[in-house]
């Protein structure tokens, strides 16, 4: 995996935690 790749990954993973907190509170 290139290092774009791994960053996308965490960047779309980030979102969705901070999606689930936005919902959770």
């Amino acid at each position: 995996m290139s290092n774009h790749v791994m960053t996308a990954l965490l960047e779309v993973v980030g979102k969705d935690a901070l999606l689930n907190e936005t919902v959770a509170e």
